[in-house]
């Protein structure tokens, strides 16, 4: 437009001195060349024409590619090429639908306050949730922000969104003070941790590592989740906390009582969940320990089975890699031997835990003296042990590599069919 304006002007000027001078009016076309007698710039105004060597602004969106099926996190991508000095901003939107059609509804954009982006460099990164977006065809439109009297130039791209998922999220911190409850302002985050989400009826699993904040986000569909930390050699929990950092120490009232120790989360998600409080976060609290010496110097129990009484035999062996029998003395198979899912911090069946002690003792794991009903150190320290002997049968199918200390479902699993073969059924993990 300013550009127009200085030729109208400079059409004006001319025609001005042309009847000053008394010469007859004429059209522009019909002027005479522009003569030294003629003190008039006559020369034709237009609009610059970029050189070879320059090239127009271009945007290009680099990921998705068109038609692309995306779901869970997913970041959306574009590079943005301004020649000229003067840098230009950049708007983003995404749009439901197709790119060819017009009446889309907006999902997301480039000022929304729940949906981060970064520009920076001629670089964009739009980073997008699955529990954001309904399952569906999509259109991602970059546009940038042109001065005036740019070409407009813009991309769009059609991508496909195949799957609603959920966040879950949380955050790994160490018992730094030592005091056995998460203060965030003082406990240590733990980078480069484990965490395991576990669906509970379909037994799919997804993995997330915690990065230097300690924090950890997994993508999973809906369904009933259990959420699990893979415990290295020389850890052990303390407690895992349902909710958000926001809410650390104030328990869910719908899941959760001021008494109850938890070590792991379990809760079901989908998009009502989304208003619980707390969301679908889980954190875990751990502290660092020595690990006592091992008590079985290379042998354990259990080759043979006669029926009744107690029959010892040495193994070598680090790992088994079968579950030999084992008879406890005075004990009439009549069902499975251990009842109850048990571990360190909560509260047991005293009864339940003293013939865990004592399945434990018969293997060499701990010491018949300590068999109490208490779950202490150092049963926590024998299970773990155990775990780890019978790392095929116990651990590997949940995808563990180090013993948690919990009896849960493939210990107490191992332990009966040890005791009372074909006891317990195969659980669903």
């Amino acid at each position: 437009m300013q550009k127009t304006m200085q030729k109208m002007f400079k059409f004006v000027l001319l025609g001005a001195l042309l009847m000053a001078s008394g010469l007859p009016a004429m059209s522009l076309a019909a002027l005479p060349p522009c003569t030294d007698e003629v003190i008039v710039d006559c020369t034709p105004i237009e609009d610059p024409v970029p050189s070879e060597e320059e090239s127009f602004d271009e945007v290009t969106i680099t990921a998705p590619a068109e038609d692309e099926e995306i779901s869970g996190y997913y970041t959306l991508t574009a590079e943005y090429f301004d020649n000229d000095e003067t840098v230009d901003g950049l708007e983003w939107y995404i749009f439901s639908g197709s790119c060819a059609s017009e009446e889309g509804e907006l999902w997301a954009y480039y000022d929304d306050e729940y949906t981060e982006s970064v520009y920076e460099a001629g670089y964009l990164e739009v980073y997008i949730y699955g529990d954001d977006f309904e399952a569906g065809e999509y259109c991602f439109e970059v546009d940038p922000i042109e001065q005036e009297l740019e070409e407009d130039v813009f991309d769009n791209v059609t991508f496909n969104i195949t799957e609603t998922t959920y966040v879950i999220s949380g955050y790994k911190y160490e018992d730094s003070d030592g005091d056995k409850a998460l203060s965030y302002e003082v406990d240590t985050p733990v980078a480069n941790w484990t965490i395991i989400a576990t669906e509970v009826e379909t037994g799919e699993t997804y993995t997330a590592m915690t990065d230097d904040d300690g924090y950890y986000e997994l993508a999973v569909p809906a369904g009933v989740w259990r959420v699990t930390e893979d415990m290295p050699s020389g850890w052990r929990a303390i407690r895992a906390y349902y909710g958000s950092i926001r809410y650390i120490g104030l328990p869910d009232s719908e899941s959760e009582s001021e008494e109850e120790i938890f070590m792991d989360c379990e809760f079901t998600v989908n998009e009502d969940s989304l208003e619980r409080k707390g969301g679908n976060d889980c954190t875990f609290l751990n502290e660092r320990y020595e690990e006592p010496r091992s008590t079985q110097s290379g042998t354990k129990v259990g080759v043979r089975q006669t029926g009744k009484g107690q029959v010892l035999g040495a193994s070598t062996s680090s790992v088994a890699t079968t579950t030999e029998p084992v008879v406890v003395p005075g004990l009439v198979c009549d069902g499975m031997y251990l009842k109850d899912y048990m571990r360190a911090n909560q509260a047991n069946n005293p009864d339940e835990v003293k013939k865990l002690q004592v399945f434990l003792a018969a293997l060499g794991f701990m010491s018949s003296t300590s068999v109490s009903g208490i779950f202490d150190e150092t049963t926590d320290a024998a299970v773990r042990s155990f775990q780890i002997k019978y790392l095929a049968s116990v651990l590997t199918p949940w995808g563990l590599s180090n013993g948690t200390g919990y009896v849960y479902k493939t210990t107490r699993y191992t332990i009966n069919n040890m005791v009372c073969p074909g006891s317990e059924a195969m659980p669903k993990l």
